[in-house]
């Protein structure tokens, strides 16, 4: 996975690490399955998400397999992303292997909230909830969902000891309810596949068992939490088959866990009609999952354990994650964190830093690999007294570096990213976005260094000034102890989509107004979208057709019997926009007949 903030370069460059031979010969054993296509939505900020949709050889239906939604479950990620290297033979898979990336790099259950208590109803206020609406996207087209976590101790329905009872989660299929609505069976299809999944299971201690959490009664124990999660919303929004797959964070061996959960996997697949065949695994070690992890440069060094990054001082880093490094048969995802902070991953966003950096430490996955010293040469510009005559706010506004004197106002659009760096010349800068939070649990006020999706309905609204014209502005204050007061402020307005350009079959061009429910009649043939008008940056738009995304250039067909669903969305909170019908012309004449 290579974030777009980061420049990918090759790996065949000269230098003491070069992995390219041995990748290749990876790539060569394990290609990318026919009929696979990969979605990335959410790049450039701190919380990519990949889809993969794996259609198979046959018809059948759509299952959806999920890892990584609670960064400390390592087995469910894992097995996950094996999924993604799965050829089917029957039905279509949909495999989101790391559900949340910046859990997984901290390794912990959330970050700002548990994104697997976000699916009771929509949430608006932080980036989990931008995830939990791609995952809904993707939930909607499937017939089937299997959830993959890792839990603690061994469930048992009676009390055994303190490791083994009714209030222990792992080495249990989990179902929300034994017969939902009277028409899905879900302790049948259990319970049918446990019989062949337990015989082989060794020892005989670490066997599955059924766990009913009876989700939807109010006496359940399980109730209160289970109804805010992602299989209970399968169940009550989909009705369709949802469980959960949970192996023992207590069995210390990671690569026991992960081969356990992938026959338990694709047994279950294989009960819900989608035929899968794992890709060889004999010679893995998922134990050793991180051991050739993705090379990192700063400044076009390569960061190395325990060795020196030299920077330069008042000069932006510069991050580099090569496209073809790490072990393509785990895809490990790198996390760069500078002085022990984990609030903003480094390979995934600019940096401008206006006081010298220490120590920069790098994990893949979570696994942390080690930290490099930062040595910085030169002087820094601007004194703290400078500072004092006359602050000026740094910041990146969509990549961009940008420097607002107090008093200013910035134009923006809902979906734009901001980073704040500090005030020039400052030490220890404390700056505040008025109406939000960016560090729950720490509500200090401090919100430089951490990457915020500009939206209005994530801001309180008594915080926001408004115009004269009653338009709303989002209000940034310098509130260091023992320094002057500064504010800037941000003109925040919603976002549009007006119109699309098409580009036709014979070179033709349809420039089409989005307008919710209309219909374009065009000729049949091969079209690509050749611009989007919008008030905002482009690349700050997400265009779907049927329901995935269109890549830029991306060509698509318009058959003289069909119709296509174009829409939009914002690409870092995939909020819809607006949606368009493109159908062939002549369904239009055909429909004007008497």
């Amino acid at each position: 996975m290579k974030p777009t903030r980061s420049l990918a370069y090759s790996s065949r460059r000269p230098g003491p690490f070069r992995p390219a031979l041995l990748l290749l010969l990876l790539a060569l054993l394990l290609p990318e399955p026919a009929g696979a296509a990969v979605h990335t939505f959410f790049q450039g900020t701190q919380y990519p998400l990949e889809v993969h949709v794996l259609e198979g050889r046959d018809p059948g239906p759509t299952v959806m397999v999920q890892g990584g939604i609670q960064g400390d479950e390592v087995a469910g990620f894992l097995s996950a992303q094996v999924l993604t290297r799965a050829t089917v033979r029957r039905g279509t898979l949909i495999v989101i292997p790391r559900a949340n990336v910046p859990s997984i790099s901290r390794r912990s259950r959330l970050v700002n909230v548990d994104l697997n208590r976000r699916f009771d109803r929509e949430y608006d206020e932080f980036y989990e909830d931008c995830l939990a609406r791609v995952i809904r996207h993707y939930l909607a087209r499937s017939q089937a969902f299997i959830h993959l976590h890792e839990g603690s101790g061994f469930y048992s329905p009676t009390y055994v000891n303190g490791l083994r009872n009714p209030r222990r989660w792992g080495q249990s299929i989990i179902i929300d309810a034994g017969v939902y609505e009277n028409t899905l069976d879900l302790t049948g299809m259990v319970r049918s596949v446990l019989t062949r999944l337990n015989p082989q299971v060794r020892p005989a201690d670490y066997r599955f068992e059924l766990f009913n959490t009876d989700t939807f009664s109010l006496t359940s124990p399980y109730g209160a939490e289970m109804r805010k999660s992602l299989t209970c919303y399968a169940l009550k929004a989909h009705r369709i088959p949802a469980l959960a797959i949970e192996v023992s964070k207590s069995i210390t061996t990671l690569d026991w866990k992960v081969r356990e959960q992938l026959r338990a996997t694709t047994l279950f697949l294989e009960k819900f009609g989608v035929l899968v065949e794992l890709p060889l695994l004999a010679d893995i070690s998922f134990d050793r999952f991180a051991a050739m992890p993705p090379e990192v440069r700063i400044n076009g060094q390569t960061f190395r354990p325990g060795g020196r990054i030299e920077v330069q001082a008042g000069q932006p880093l510069r991050i580099e994650v090569a496209q073809n490094s790490g072990d393509a048969r785990f895809a490990a995802v790198p996390a760069l964190y500078a002085d022990g902070r984990q609030i903003l991953d480094l390979s995934k966003a600019p940096r401008f830093p206006l006081e010298p950096l220490r120590v920069l430490e790098l994990r893949a996955d979570g696994q942390r690999l080690g930290t490099a010293e930062v040595r910085t040469l030169g002087s820094w510009t601007g004194t703290a007294a400078g500072a004092e005559e006359q602050p000026l706010f740094v910041l990146w506004h969509n990549g961009h570096l940008r420097r607002m004197a107090p008093g200013q106002t910035m134009r923006a659009v809902e979906g734009d990213q901001l980073l704040i760096e500090g005030v020039r010349g400052g030490r220890g800068e404390i700056v505040n976005i008025k109406g939000i939070v960016t560090r729950p649990g720490e509500n200090t006020g401090q919100d430089a260094g951490a990457e915020v999706v500009l939206d209005l309905d994530t801001f309180l609204t008594r915080f926001l000034v408004t115009d004269a014209d009653g338009s709303p502005r989002v209000q940034v204050s310098r509130e260091t102890p023992g320094r002057k007061g500064a504010d800037f402020f941000i003109a925040l307005e919603p976002r549009r989509v007006e119109a699309v350009t098409l580009r036709g079959p014979d070179g033709q061009t349809a420039v089409l107004p989005v307008r919710h429910g209309a219909v374009h009649w065009l000729q049949p043939g091969e079209w690509r979208i050749e611009t989007i008008r919008s008030n905002g940056d482009e690349d700050r738009l997400l265009p779907l057709l049927n329901g995935d995304p269109l890549r830029s250039g991306q060509r698509f067909s318009l058959e003289p019997g069909g119709r296509l669903h174009l829409e939009f969305r914002q690409a870092t909170t995939f909020k819809p926009l607006g949606a368009v019908t493109l159908a062939p012309a002549s369904l239009a004449a055909n429909s004007r007949r008497p």
